[in-house]
């Protein structure tokens, strides 16, 4: 019979015949490796969300609480006609400590550490 079609097998979408399961290994591998950081990142991200409240007051008392003056404090003290800069002994940062106090001394202002 001329003029018939031959019938023709229809191969895997991609490639050759033999090479389907190959990709298809390849593909589930990928995926696989995809989804096990997609679950870790989320795994860090809700361990984030419960440590950092539970560490931040004791960070926050360490750090963030810690008052500080430098000269610009001096400065500003003087501005609003201020004499006396009262401190916390010992709880609090003096910046640039020579040059407050000597700045402190010039423009006339006490600077006293309180103890508790």
């Amino acid at each position: 019979m001329q003029g018939a079609p031959s019938p023709q097998r229809r191969r895997p979408v991609g490639g050759d015949p033999g090479s389907g399961a190959t990709r298809l290994q390849t593909v589930a591998k990928t995926a696989g490796l995809a989804l096990f950081l997609l679950t870790c990142l989320n795994l860090f991200n809700f361990i984030d969300r419960y440590i950092l409240p539970g560490v931040q007051p004791l960070v926050q008392k360490e750090f963030a609480d810690v008052p500080a003056v430098g000269v610009e404090t001096i400065k500003k003290l003087h501005d609003v006609k201020g004499a006396v800069l009262a401190l916390e002994a010992g709880k609090t940062i003096l910046l640039e400590k020579e040059a407050l106090l000597r700045e402190a001394d010039r423009l006339g202002i006490a600077v006293v550490a309180v103890a508790n």
